[in-house]
C-alpha cells in the first residue's frame, strides 16, 4: 500500500462528488484502489437494491456484476478472444481478451452516474457515512436511533452556484443542518453562507430560532471527510407549537465584502420535518433550591430539560437594585454569567459551565454546547440556559455546584492626573481588588467612541495592571480640566497570573478627545464585580437515562 492510496471512506467520497477523475491516474496502476472501487461499486448497487427495489431494474445490476465479474476473471487469467460491447455485457461470456482497465473503470463510472442521475435518492456514503455519527456529541452520533435524523438531499443551482443540504438533525432544543456550497468547478464557497439565513418556524407559522445561540461544530473524527461540509448548531427557543415544523433557507444572494463581491439570485429552500419523537422525548424537570447572597443576589436554578440529543440546565437570577445595565454592544450572553459544575456522589466532575474553570482537574468536565441569557432590565433578571449535548453519560444522581459568577454594579472610583507627568510618573488606579497603571500618551488616533458618535480622532494613554474581577461590563468616563466629558475604554490582553489575579497589558482611550489636556479625572461608573468561592449547591432529582 502506497501513501497516495485511497481509503474507503475517501473512495466513497470521491465517487459521491464525482470527483474521480482527480485519481484516475493512481488509480489505473493500482491494484488495491481498483479492487477497493469495485467493492464501493457493489456497495452502492446492493444499497439501492435494498432500499429502492421497485425502482432499481435487475438490468444495471447485471451489467455493474458482470463488468466487476469481467475484471476479476483477468486477474485470474483468464484471456478471450474479443472485448464485448457494453451492451452485451449482462450475457456471460466464456472467453475474453485482456481488457483496458481505463476502459473498465470508465464504464463502471458511467454506470454510476446513470443510476445517480435516474433515483435523487440517498446514496450508499449518505447512509454509511452520516456527518453527524462521527463528533463526540451524543446526541448526534445517536440522532437516527432517537428518530430525530434525516437525510434530505436537497441541491438549489442559480447563477452557477449550487446550495446543497445533506442532512439534518432537528429536536426540541435544536436544529443541526450539514450544507455546502459549491462554485463553479466545484469551487469550496462555504466561507459565504450566512446562518442568519435560515430560519425554523412552527405550525404557527412562528420563528424558534434563537438568535443567541448558533454555532458551528468543529469537533470531527474524520477532517477529511468534513471539510467540504458546514455543520450549522441552531439553538431553538420556547415550546413548539404542533407537532411540525418548517426549516427555510432565504438565501438571496452571497457576498464577499473583503473583495467588494456579490452575487444575487434564489437558493431558497424548505424543509418540513415531524416533530412527534421529539416532541414526546422531551422532559421537564422543576428545581428546588436557591443561593442568596449577602447584598441580596438571589440565583434560582429553575429546572432541568430533558431533549433527544441534549439537556439544558436553566437559571433565574434576580441582581439586587445597585445592578448597573449592559454596556452597549455586549451581548446578553457576557452580562451575567455562573460558574457551576455538576458532580457524581465520588466527587468527579461530569459537566461545568464554560465560566466555571478547575485548574487542579485532570480531567476536564464537559462544557456546555451553547450559553443563551435574557436581561429583563426593568426587573434586573437574568435568565440563562445551558444547553449541554456532549455528555457520554448522566449519573443517577448528581449535585449542582454554584462556585463564582459576576455582574456589573454601579460605583463611582475615580483618580486624578496630571496628564504631561504620565510618563514619568504614572498613576495607579487602584480599588476593589484591581490595580491599573496609567502610563504617557501613546498618540491620537481614530477610534470608535459609539454608535451615536462613531470613529473620531482620540487619546490613547498607555495602560497595563491587574485584575480580580471580570472587565466586559466595566464603564468608564473621563473629565478634562474644562469639565467636559468623555467615554473611556481599555483595549489590549489579558492573561491568567499565577495568583486570582489577571494581568492586563493595553492602553486606555479616551474616546473623541482630540488634544492632550493638561488634567484628567478618570472615573469607574460601574465595575464588573466577580464573585468567587461560593460553594453553594443543591442535590439534583435523578438524572439517568439510557443514550
Amino acid at each position: 500500500m502506497s501513501e497516495n492510496c485511497l481509503t474507503h471512506e475517501q473512495m466513497e467520497g470521491l465517487i459521491v462528488n464525482r470527483q474521480l477523475g482527480s485519481v484516475m491516474d493512481h488509480i489505473e496502476k493500482c491494484t488495491r484502489c481498483q479492487h477497493l472501487l469495485e467493492a464501493c461499486m457493489e456497495e452502492q448497487s446492493d444499497m439501492h437494491q435494498a432500499l429502492y427495489p421497485d425502482k432499481l431494474d435487475d438490468s444495471f445490476t447485471d451489467l455493474i456484476m458482470a463488468a466487476i465479474e469481467a475484471d476479476k476473471n483477468q486477474y485470474d487469467g483468464n484471456i478471450g478472444e474479443k472485448e464485448p460491447s457494453l451492451e452485451h455485457m449482462a450475457t456471460p461470456v466464456p472467453t475474453r481478451k485482456k481488457r483496458s482497465r481505463k476502459k473498465w473503470i470508465a464504464a463502471v463510472i458511467f454506470l454510476f452516474l446513470v443510476i445517480s442521475n435516474v433515483f435523487a435518492q440517498p446514496t450508499v456514503a449518505n447512509w454509511m457515512r452520516s456527518m453527524l455519527g462521527m463528533t463526540a456529541d451524543i446526541g448526534l452520533t445517536q440522532a437516527e436511533k432517537l428518530g430525530i435524523h434525516r437525510f434530505v438531499n436537497v441541491a438549489v443551482r442559480d447563477k452557477g452556484i449550487t446550495l446543497e443540504v445533506k442532512e439534518l438533525a432537528v429536536d426540541t432544543s435544536r436544529l443541526v443542518i450539514v450544507l455546502r456550497v459549491l462554485g463553479p468547478y466545484g469551487i469550496d464557497l462555504n466561507n459565504l453562507f450566512r446562518t442568519d439565513t435560515i430560519d425554523v418556524l412552527d405550525s404557527n407559522g412562528k420563528s424558534i430560532v434563537d438568535p443567541n445561540a448558533t454555532t458551528s461544530i468543529e469537533n470531527r473524527k474524520d477532517k477529511w471527510w468534513w471539510d467540504e461540509y458546514l455543520v450549522i448548531d441552531m439553538g431553538l427557543k420556547e415550546t413548539l407549537a404542533g407537532d411540525h415544523i418548517t426549516i427555510r433557507g432565504n438565501v438571496d444572494h452571497f457576498d464577499f465584502k473583503r473583495w467588494d463581491w456579490r452575487v444575487n439570485g434564489n437558493w431558497s429552500f424548505e424543509i418540513g420535518m415531524d416533530m412527534r419523537s421529539a416532541r414526546e422525548q422531551m422532559k421537564m424537570i422543576p428545581l428546588e433550591g436557591e443561593y442568596v447572597a449577602p447584598d441580596g443576589t438571589r440565583i434560582k436554578p429553575t429546572r432541568i430539560i430533558h431533549h433527544a440529543s441534549a439537556f439544558q440546565i436553566e437559571f433565574r437570577t434576580q441582581l439586587p437594585p445597585n445592578a448597573a445595565p449592559p454596556i452597549e454592544g455586549l451581548s446578553e450572553n457576557y452580562y451575567h454569567e455562573i460558574g457551576f459544575y455538576l458532580q457524581e456522589q465520588s466527587g468527579r466532575k461530569i459537566a461545568s459551565s464554560g465560566y466555571y474553570r478547575d485548574k487542579s482537574s485532570s480531567e476536564p468536565a464537559a462544557f456546555p454546547l451553547r450559553t443563551s441569557c435574557d436581561v429583563e432590565e426593568s426587573k434586573k433578571v437574568v435568565t440563562c440556559t445551558y444547553t449541554f449535548g456532549q455528555l457520554t453519560e448522566l449519573p443517577e444522581q448528581a449535585e449542582l455546584v454554584i462556585d463564582n459568577y459576576h455582574y456589573p454594579i454601579y460605583t463611582n472610583d475615580s483618580i486624578s492626573l496630571e496628564v504631561k507627568d504620565l510618563q514619568s510618573n504614572p498613576a495607579v488606579f487602584k480599588t476593589r481588588g484591581d490595580e491599573i497603571r496609567i502610563g504617557g500618551v501613546n498618540g491620537i488616533r481614530d477610534s470608535f467612541v459609539s454608535k451615536a458618535e462613531g470613529i473620531k480622532p482620540s487619546l490613547w494613554l498607555k495602560a497595563s495592571g491587574r485584575y480580580s474581577n471580570e472587565t466586559s461590563g466595566d464603564q468608564w468616563t473621563a473629565r478634562d480640566e474644562h469639565g467636559h466629558e468623555f467615554t473611556v475604554y481599555l483595549l489590549g490582553s489579558y492573561g491568567e497570573s499565577e495568583d486570582a489575579y489577571r494581568k492586563y497589558s493595553g492602553e486606555m482611550v479616551i474616546g473623541g478627545l482630540n488634544h492632550i489636556p493638561k488634567k484628567l479625572t478618570i472615573t469607574r461608573t460601574a465595575t464588573d464585580m466577580r464573585y468567587q468561592n461560593i460553594k453553594w449547591s443543591m442535590k439534583l432529582p435523578n438524572l439517568s437515562r439510557n443514550l
